[in-house]
């Protein structure tokens, strides 16, 4: 709610939106953004064709693309002022880094809010053994493990604003974090 109130947003843009449940629960929480332009991204057909039903069961304007986010970049796309989000999804781009997050501006993401495993960050607040088991298991599925060095990297090239939570949540072998940036003007 404070990104929302220091900032005019005219899309809410997902990265690995699946079939929309945190995509659309967005203006169905906050009354104000009711008729917010929302945008998914997804490599499944399947799960953007669920996203879209309930989009136009609660008549919200959605539009969805198909988005490999290993293979593609996100500039190709225009969403002026908007903000960026993702669940569980940035961790499979290969090697995520600044120039990820400059894209993100390039296609007119000026905020982002993202939950993402950090393996980095895991080592620093969870107990040693926990925090070892959960870099292999990283390591063992090949994703990206240097997620939070390129949000720091940023930040310290001034590109971004930046507030990382010191307190890892989730379960198993791939707790996450939240990151949420907003772009220096």
């Amino acid at each position: 709610s404070k990104l929302f109130k220091r900032n005019k947003f005219s899309y809410i843009v997902e990265i690995g939106c699946g079939y929309g449940s945190k995509l659309l629960e967005i203006p169905r929480s906050i009354n104000d953004l009711k008729k917010i332009n929302l945008v998914g991204l997804d490599i499944s057909k399947n799960g953007l064709d669920i996203a879209n039903f309930f989009a136009e069961k609660y008549d919200y304007s959605l539009e969805t693309y198909i988005f490999n986010f290993r293979e593609e970049k996100i500039k190709k796309f225009s969403f002026q002022d908007s903000l960026l989000l993702s669940n569980y999804s940035l961790h499979y781009h290969k090697e995520f880094s600044v120039q990820n997050i400059l894209d993100f501006i390039h296609a007119g993401v000026i905020a982002g809010i993202h939950f993402e495993p950090c393996s980095k960050l895991i080592s620093k607040f969870c107990d040693y053994n926990y925090a070892q088991i959960c870099e292999k298991y990283i390591y063992n599925n090949d994703y990206t493990s240097n997620i939070s060095d390129a949000f720091y990297k940023a930040e310290d090239l001034e590109i971004i604003n930046l507030t990382v939570s010191k307190r890892i949540c989730g379960n198993r072998f791939l707790p996450g974090t939240y990151i949420i940036w907003e772009k220096n003007d």
